[in-house]
């Protein structure tokens, strides 16, 4: 049983440092249009959890976009 467990064990936390990897790799795809280097995301991740650097990565590509699409008009 506690064998079980330990694997499970296991799973949980390569499923969470592969979520992890997907939400640091969002958010360098969100800040490569910006002059944002890959240092900025890092501190972000180190900060704010990769999570919280992919919410602020989001919140300033939206924001660039909004503002590439008000110069169209």
């Amino acid at each position: 049983m506690e064998s079980i467990l330990e694997a499970l064990k296991y799973l949980l936390i390569s499923a969470g440092a592969t979520g992890c990897g997907i939400l640091y790799w969002m958010a360098m795809e969100n800040m490569k249009y910006k002059k944002y280097t890959s240092f900025h995301v890092f501190v972000l991740s180190l900060l704010l959890t990769p999570l919280g650097a992919w919410i602020v990565s989001t919140f300033l590509r939206a924001g660039e976009l909004s503002a590439a699409s008000n110069r169209e008009k």
